[in-house]
């Protein structure tokens, strides 16, 4: 380890051993802490392993399976899945076939803005490979492909990110200069005009901005709660259902990285370290605005109007590829970027860490992909599937809080109050801010018939989300409840 690097290991432990103290869900803190190390895990392997031609050959490899792929989802999978759901008449048929309906394509992504950030990123990519190559042919395929891709998952802020950052790329090579930006304006405008066309049952709503609107309220709400020590990092998801109207989304995201972080750490750190980052993004703007550097900073721009909105780095797809471009960078900048805590570290220590944060990461993301899977199947009634979901997942993670949720839902509903109490007990360990935890624990002894326990099991429910009209009402009509037996009694 260095001098320098190893100055940053006194904050680090500091902050460290403050926020897992703030943290009242310390598991969800630790798997937060993941996404991170995840980050720092991709930096080390690109910039240490992976040269020029490889990732030449991994972007055509990429950009050919996942543009393939959403082009075949538009023009045959999605038409003989509709002819096919058409015929069903459950509401898992029906909810399938209205999403599949919209059109919006997701190639082998969970979300059309989560894949239309991923064609935003390779789209940059091959357009630096485009401009540098000379054999320019399958460039221009993969651009086409990846633009005609990024329209059909109809997500408006992707284009207008990516071509920022397109915009960004071109000036900085020369290729383009002001005098063409009115030109490149009319342009964005005509495909703005499509996208809209395409999404215009929803966007005539204003549905897109209403839903992101009401997740970054719900963020302030937090904020405004915690100003100072935040509620932790990776305790948002615990502490949301407490700021959430009743009939407002319920996300467990704020849907704008800089809102989440600053609710989770506290508006002095936060504040802190974005102004730390910008003093250290204006010291060194000539590194910045260098032509090398013109291909990452293209991206690290994406990734800011990314994490603007929607979940940023909190997601496995996002944290990899801001690996990539800060590997880019480093390469390209030599010595000018912040020193790692561990530089002086042998590769071959750096690897097998490296390998037993992936091998970490895997583990717990495979937890979670059962979890997903129970959640749906729960959400279709189909609870002996989702039992099997939650349990494959808790056998994974015993720590996995939302599948001892569902269990606990579970058994509840197969009238075995005795099985959910017990899941219940160690949900609460994990996360005791969680109020359908409390919700459940008053249903469960109204099945017993102990009113004095269920009333205060609601009273916790609603203290926990004081806004949420469900618990609200089921304290509201076991207090009357109550006040009828007592009076009958006197």
């Amino acid at each position: 380890m260095t001098a320098k690097g190893s100055r940053y290991l006194l904050p680090a432990a500091f902050f460290f051993s403050f926020f897992f103290q703030v943290c009242g869900a310390k598991s969800f803190f630790l798997e937060q802490l993941l996404f991170w190390l995840l980050i720092a895990v991709i930096f080390f392997i690109f910039k240490s392993f992976f040269s020029r031609n490889f990732n030449k050959l991994l972007t055509i490899t990429c950009a050919t399976l996942f543009f393939t792929y959403g082009l075949l989802q538009k023009l045959i999978i999605f038409p003989a899945l509709i002819s096919e759901l058409q015929a069903g008449n459950n509401f898992f048929s029906r909810a399938l076939l209205t999403r599949l309906q919209t059109g919006r394509i997701y190639s082998l992504f969970s979300l059309p803005t989560l894949y239309a950030f991923v064609c935003g990123f390779l789209i940059i990519i091959i357009l630096d490979y485009l401009l540098g190559s000379r054999k320019k042919l399958i460039w221009l395929i993969l651009l086409a492909a990846g633009i005609v891709n990024l329209l059909l998952t109809q997500t408006i802020a992707a284009f207008f990110y990516t071509a920022i950052a397109a915009f960004f790329l071109l000036a900085r090579k020369r290729i383009i200069t002001l005098k063409y930006f009115l030109p490149f304006l009319m342009l964005l405008t005509l495909t703005f005009s499509l996208i809209l066309a395409l999404r215009f049952h929803e966007i005539r709503n204003l549905s897109p901005l209403h839903l992101r609107l009401l997740n970054w309220q719900q963020a302030t709400r937090v904020i405004a709660a915690f100003p100072l020590s935040g509620v932790g990092p990776g305790n948002y998801q615990a502490k949301i259902s407490a700021f959430t109207f009743s009939g407002e989304p319920v996300s467990i995201y704020a849907h704008n990285f800089f809102l989440q972080f600053t609710a989770e750490t506290g508006l002095p750190v936060a504040l802190f370290l974005f102004a730390t980052l910008a003093g250290y993004l204006w010291k060194h703007r000539r590194q910045f605005l260098k032509t090398e550097n013109s291909l990452p900073v293209s991206l690290l721009i994406l990734f800011f109007f990314y994490n603007l909105i929607d979940i940023g780095i909190y997601n496995p797809v996002a944290s990899i590829l801001l690996g990539i471009t800060l590997a880019m960078f480093a390469r390209n900048s030599a010595g000018d970027y912040p020193p790692a805590i561990f530089a002086g570290t042998s590769k071959k220590v750096k690897s097998l860490l490296s390998l037993v944060i992936i091998l970490i990461f895997c583990w717990l993301q495979l937890a979670k992909y059962f979890q997903l899977a129970g959640n749906l199947e729960l959400a279709f009634n189909n609870l002996d599937k989702a039992r099997k979901y939650y349990q494959a997942s808790i056998l994974i993670y015993p720590l996995q809080f939302y599948s001892l949720v569902g269990l606990a839902d579970i058994a509840f509903r197969s009238n075995n109050p005795a099985r959910s109490k017990l899941f219940l007990a160690k949900a609460e360990k994990i996360n005791p801010d969680y109020p359908f935890l409390y919700y459940l624990h008053s249903q469960i002894n109204l099945q017993e018939k102990n009113l004095v326990a269920a009333l205060n099991n609601a009273l916790l429910a609603a203290g926990k989300a004081p806004y949420n009209q469900k618990y609200r009402s089921n304290y509201e009509i076991l207090a009357q409840q109550t006040a009828k037996i007592l009076s009958a009694a006197d």
